[in-house]
């Protein structure tokens, strides 16, 4: 299908000078010449969980993981929250201490012969004095080194975003 032009749009003598009021006091830009403003892209190492396993492919970013004999597909479904995650831990309003303790007790619990998922919630940390969430920095530190969680990764917005993992537990592996 062919587009017509569309007709010129003829601006009034009136609106020409309140542009020119309006830009009046303008100084132009200097020409100087432009460099290329473009990002460039630098890799940051991956950020190893102290003790975790030597089986196991951890994100770039420190904030997922997967153990190598787990199928991409399967965590790529974790990732985009195809699984229903059958119980919730909220770790909110803990102590590091005790938030470690309560995740410990409901990971050895929730172990079963096969793959389930579990959401943990941490939070962000936006309303803490350090500006970051230290249990949830901590939780990061202490799931890898179950041998039954096979991977985790962050929730999807519905389940709390950043603020919480989807955890993919496996009893077979323990």
């Amino acid at each position: 299908m062919k587009k017509t032009p569309r007709p010129p749009t003829s601006i009034s003598k009136d609106e020409v000078r309140l542009f020119r009021e309006a830009v009046s006091g303008v100084q132009p830009f200097s020409q100087q010449p432009r460099v290329n403003s473009r990002p460039v892209a630098i890799k940051k190492p991956a950020k190893p969980f102290s003790g975790a396993p030597q089986d196991a492919i951890i994100s770039e970013d420190g904030e997922s993981f997967r153990r190598v004999n787990i199928d991409p597909a399967t965590f790529s479904a974790l990732k985009a929250g195809r699984f229903n995650p059958e119980n919730v831990l909220d770790l909110h309003g803990n102590t590091v201490e005790k938030a470690m303790q309560r995740l410990t007790d409901f990971i050895n619990q929730k172990t079963s012969l096969h793959q389930t998922c579990q959401l943990v919630i941490t939070g962000k940390g936006s309303h803490s004095p350090e500006g970051f969430s230290p249990v949830r920095n901590s939780t990061l530190g202490l799931m890898p080194t179950f041998p039954q969680v096979v991977a985790f990764c962050w929730a999807t917005p519905s389940h709390g975003g950043s603020g919480a993992f989807f955890l993919l537990i496996d009893g077979s592996q323990s």
